[in-house]
């Protein structure tokens, strides 16, 4: 439900998505490997996901100079470390479903099972 909130809140233009430019692959890989999607099924989300306008960063530079250090002080694949430098990096929170990213992050990241729309504000 939160992340229907988030999409609608991206699309009403209330809120910003930004992500490391590994993202894509990320989502399109989990949904190879599930049992649930087809082929056509993945190239339908990855033309759904071609037409927002998320801003996708490289890994290179500071961010990556700080995902490296985030991975190795917090344990954390160099994936998900990646999200956390560049949300440092562009002063925002992470939004995540995963716990232990989220307790990395602290007050960087924010369990999106406690996200709020800005309609529920």
């Amino acid at each position: 439900m939160e992340a229907l909130a988030l999409r609608d809140d991206f699309v009403a233009g209330d809120v910003e998505l930004h992500a490391p430019a590994h993202a894509l692959f990320e989502v399109l890989n989990a949904l190879r490997y599930s049992p649930f999607c087809t082929e056509e099924r993945c190239s339908q989300v990855q033309l759904a996901l071609d037409g927002y306008a998320v801003r996708y960063h490289p890994l290179s530079g500071e961010v990556a100079r700080r995902a490296i250090r985030l991975a190795y002080s917090k344990d954390l694949s160099m994936y998900d470390a990646a999200y956390l430098a560049l949300a440092r990096e562009i002063s925002a929170r992470v939004v995540t479903a995963d716990s232990a990213l989220a307790v990395a992050g602290g007050p960087d990241a924010l369990l999106l099972r406690e996200y709020v729309s800005s309609d529920r504000g």
